[in-house]
């Protein structure tokens, strides 16, 4: 199985052109924060979430930046819009709503590689135990120190979710695993997004650098039988889950994790933990759940035994001691 190596891991942020339909279409607000809202576009199975300049928290779905300030003007009412170039209006009872979108928040092409972490893994270590620090502190219900290799933790009860992910370590081909297991993942967890849906997009995330591919024209996508079993597994869970795993089968994900991976690319250890931190305030545990599906699966497909877990297990007794700290 080919290692990071050679990857022109293509993870940083792009315009909305290609990841937002033009044309009319019907709105379904999901959720409003304080000054950005998920938008469900009715009938094309993508959310987007409208960020205004203002916003002071992470929205779940992938944010489209825009000039319009929101802390005033709550769209809980929204029946229609149409998106023309980055124009977008909205139309609600008050008349329309002209926003100017700026940036899109998915990710795409970056010109750094994530190196194979048996060689150069100092961040990603780092990023792991800060990970588990967050996840103990949010009582987390996936927890990546919990994610160990077959022999680690004998006796342990596991979750059913934190079992069938540690399946995928069995997996004859982990880059492209058996739909059997992903359907054990796939909706289970709790959360708006549940947590096995936000750990497959950090997975998805990881399959693409460590494919091996070189890079193409348009976002790089995982391989093709994880893309394909993720777009069907997104027949089967929340209507915001199935978008964001949609667009990571796509090869789109959100601008903190694009930021994440390109810290880690970089193995900055500071700016690993900062960017980290940030992905972490995405939902209750969304954020941590993703980074976990992400530096799982770098552990597991670019680690020094491609095929096995990268993570050195754990005692018990140090597990309780790690938790207590």
């Amino acid at each position: 199985m080919p290692t990071a190596t050679a990857i022109d891991l293509v993870l940083s942020p792009v315009s909305l052109g290609s990841a937002l339909p033009e044309g009319s279409f019907d709105l379904k607000v999901l959720g409003v924060h304080r000054a950005a809202f998920n938008l469900a576009l009715v009938g094309t199975g993508f959310v987007a979430s409208i960020v205004g300049p203002s916003n002071a928290e992470e929205p779940m779905a992938i944010g489209l930046a825009t000039e319009f300030d929101f802390r005033s003007w709550l769209p809980y009412k929204l029946g229609s819009g149409r998106l023309e170039g980055t124009t977008l209006d909205l139309l609600d009872a008050r008349g329309i709503i002209r926003v100017r979108i700026i940036m899109g928040g998915a990710v795409r092409g970056a010109a750094t590689a994530i190196p194979p972490i048996g060689s150069n893994g100092e961040a990603w270590t780092i990023a792991v135990a800060e990970l588990a620090r967050i996840q103990c502190r949010k009582s987390a219900e996936l927890r990546i120190d919990e994610l160990q290799g077959p022999d680690g933790n004998v006796g342990v009860a596991h979750s059913p979710l934190t079992s069938a992910i540690r399946a995928l370590a069995g997996a004859p081909l982990p880059l492209a695993p058996p739909e059997a297991i992903l359907s054990r993942i796939v909706g289970s967890g709790p959360g708006l997004t549940p947590a096995g849906d936000d750990f497959l997009v950090g997975y998805a995330a990881a399959s693409i650098c460590a494919s091996g591919r070189e890079r193409v024209i348009g976002p790089p996508t995982p391989p093709v039988e994880l893309a394909r079993a993720l777009s069907k597994a997104a027949e089967s869970t929340t209507l915001l889950s199935a978008s964001m795993l949609r667009l990571a089968a796509a090869g789109y994900f959100s601008g903190p994790l694009g930021l994440f991976a390109e810290a880690l690319a970089e193995n900055e250890p500071a700016r690993v933990v900062t960017a980290l931190r940030r992905l972490c305030t995405i939902g209750h545990s969304s954020g941590a759940d993703t980074a976990t599906g992400f530096l799982y699966g770098l552990g597991l497909l670019c680690g020094p035994s491609p095929g096995k877990h990268a993570i050195t297990p754990k005692s018990d007794k140090a597990r309780r001691t790690q938790h207590a700290s």
